[in-house]
């Protein structure tokens, strides 16, 4: 099944009102998925495999077809890891995900390098992965596919923006979490971030 198949199933079993117009470059007015793409868009289901384009033709991964029906339930809590992360509200973790985002393209964008592009199904796992530290107590490695730069802050009363800030320095000082954020063979970041009482995660991961 290609993306774009899956999100015309979705589409269906859900029966929304009509989407607005399609963000995408590669999804045409008069597609058939073209309604379905845009609905997802607006109930925050996709980003896209980059800005601007969905790759409805490519065919639909398991991972990413775990992560369309999480975003759909509204993202419920779920046990990752030992005891897994509380319920909370995730315009937050959102806001700080953005700006580590802005960020890091910022200081690429200062070497003369090109801008990562985000992968949803690598945000998922960067999310996940910070939950799942939280739950543990303990900033350690995934052992995952990717390349990870992972930073914990012990306050976690500080906002989103001084989150996101702050772990950007943290990498940003240290030689070799530097060298992956600037790493010129990558193309894609994930970006996962995590808050509870014993402070905020935060997962990158390239490839």
């Amino acid at each position: 099944m290609t993306r774009g198949e899956f999100a015309t199933l979705l589409h269906r079993t859900e029966d929304p009102p009509p989407a607005g117009a399609e963000p995408f470059d590669d999804v045409d007015s008069d597609d058939f998925f073209a309604e379905a793409v845009a609905w997802m868009v607006e109930e925050g289901i996709t980003t896209g495999v980059t800005p601007t384009s969905f790759a409805p033709d490519r065919p639909v991964t398991r991972a990413e077809i775990a992560t369309f029906l999480y975003r759909l339930a509204g993202e419920p809590p779920v046990n990752v890891g030992a005891d897994g992360p509380p319920a909370s509200d995730n315009s937050h973790l959102v806001a700080a995900e953005a700006l580590s985002f802005q960020l890091l393209n910022e200081t690429r964008a200062s070497l003369g390098l090109d801008p990562l592009i985000r992968d949803e199904t690598m945000d998922a796992f960067a999310r996940a992965w910070s939950g799942t530290m939280d739950s543990l107590g303990n900033l350690r490695h995934s052992d995952g596919p990717y390349s990870e730069n992972l930073a914990w802050v012990s306050s976690g009363s500080i906002s989103a923006e001084a989150a996101a800030l702050r772990m950007h320095d943290l990498w940003s000082s240290s030689g070799p979490h530097y060298e992956t954020m600037t790493q010129s063979s990558f193309g894609a970041v994930g970006i996962g971030f995590w808050q509870s009482d014993d402070g905020w995660h935060a997962t990158h991961v390239f490839r």
